[in-house]
C-alpha cells in the first residue's frame, strides 16, 4: 500500500514539474492566438498546451525510472484459443457501455458552476490538435501506465483478493481527475480497466479502452459544438433508459467474453539469465586426478605374418 501511495505522489509531482516546464510555452501560444497573458488561462490553446507537459513529463519520468511494465507483451499465456484481436474488440465494446454510462449519469446529476466550466474547458481543448493528442492519446497512455502499469501491478503482489487492488487503483484514478463529475465516472471505468488489467496483466488493452472512451466523448463534444454543458447533456428520458440499458448489456457481455478468453491464463515466467561459468570452472580441478584406465586380460599382441596360423592361448591368458 505504501508503495501505491508513492506512486500517487510521485505522479502529481512531475505533473507539477510538467506543468511549470511548459507554463511559459502555453502562454506564448496563448499569445499567438490572439490571448493576453492575463486572459491566457481562459483559452484552449494554453490549457492544451500545458496538459501536453502534464501527461508528457509524468509518462518520461515513469518509463525512465522503471516504475511500470512498459512493453509490448502479455506476461500471461492464454492458450491457443485466445485471440488479442478479440480482446481488443470486446474491450472496445465495454469502453461504449462506461460511455454511455458516463452521458446518463451527467444528464441526471447536477454539477457545480466550477465544475462545468472546467468541463467546458476540456470541450474546448477538442478544438485544436495538441489538446485533441493530449486528450485522446498521451492522457489515457501516462494514466494506465500510473494507475494500472504501476499503481495496481504493486497490488496486485500483495496476498490479497484482486478487486481490493481493482477497487484502490480506481480510488486513485478519480481523484486524480480532480472534479466530482469526471470522479465518479472515473470511478466506474476505472474498476473495469482494472479488472482487464488483472485479467491480462497488460497495459495495452486499457490505453485501447480508455482512449476509445476519450475519443468518442470529443466526438459528441464536436457534434454539440457551441452548447453549453447543461444543455449538451440534457436527453429525453427515453433515450437515457436506452443508453442505460445498452450500457448494462455492453459492459456484461464484454468482461464475459474476455473473462471467458483468458480463463486459462498461466504466468510467463521471467527469463532468467544464467551468468556463463569462467573458464578455470571447465577445467579439471586441482588435486583431483582421474585413474588412467588400464584393460585387464589382454596380453601383447605381436605382428604375425598373413597366413601364419594363430594360436589363441598366446593372445588370450
Amino acid at each position: 500500500m505504501k508503495a501505491a501511495f508513492k506512486y500517487f505522489l510521485l505522479y502529481w509531482l512531475f505533473v507539477i514539474i510538467g506543468a511549470m516546464i511548459f507554463a511559459l510555452p502555453a502562454i506564448g501560444v496563448s499569445e499567438l492566438a490572439g490571448k493576453s497573458v492575463a486572459d491566457s488561462y481562459r483559452d484552449p490553446w494554453f490549457f492544451s498546451v500545458l496538459f501536453l507537459g502534464i501527461d508528457l513529463v509524468p509518462l518520461l519520468f515513469f518509463w525512465l525510472l522503471k516504475y511500470t511494465r512498459f512493453d509490448f507483451k502479455f506476461n500471461y499465456d492464454f492458450g491457443s484459443s485466445f485471440s488479442t484481436r478479440e480482446l481488443y474488440i470486446w474491450a472496445g465494446v465495454g469502453a461504449i457501455g462506461c460511455l454511455f454510462f458516463d452521458v446518463v449519469f451527467g444528464n441526471y446529476v447536477t454539477f457545480p458552476d466550477w465544475d462545468t466550466e472546467g468541463l467546458e474547458m476540456l470541450g474546448d481543448m477538442a478544438s485544436n490538435p495538441i489538446g485533441l493528442l493530449s486528450i485522446c492519446l498521451l492522457g489515457p497512455l501516462v494514466e494506465e501506465t500510473v494507475f494500472r502499469g504501476a499503481i495496481e501491478r504493486r497490488l496486485l503482489e500483495k496476498p490479497w483478493n484482486p478487486w481490493y487492488a481493482i477497487v484502490i487503483s480506481a480510488i486513485f484514478f478519480a481523484v486524480a481527475h480532480g472534479n466530482f463529475s469526471q470522479g465518479v465516472t472515473a470511478m466506474v471505468i476505472g474498476c473495469f480497466l482494472g479488472w482487464v488489467y488483472y485479467r491480462t496483466r497488460n497495459i495495452w488493452p486499457c490505453v485501447l479502452i480508455h482512449a476509445l472512451n476519450n475519443t468518442t466523448a470529443c466526438a459528441i463534444g464536436w457534434a454539440l459544438t457551441g452548447t453549453k454543458y447543461e444543455e449538451a447533456t440534457e436527453f429525453p428520458h427515453a433515450v437515457c433508459i436506452i443508453m442505460l440499458v445498452a450500457s448494462i448489456i455492453m459492459v456484461y457481455l464484454a468482461v464475459k467474453m474476455i473473462d471467458q478468453m483468458t480463463k486459462d491464463r498461466t504466468l510467463i515466467p521471467a527469463p532468467v539469465e544464467v551468468p556463463p561459468l569462467p573458464v578455470e570452472a571447465t577445467l579439471q580441478p586441482e588435486g583431483i586426478s582421474v585413474p588412467d584406465f588400464q584393460p585387464t586380460g589382454i596380453t601383447e599382441v605381436t605382428d604375425t605374418p598373413l597366413g601364419t596360423p594363430i594360436d589363441d592361448d598366446s593372445i588370450i591368458e
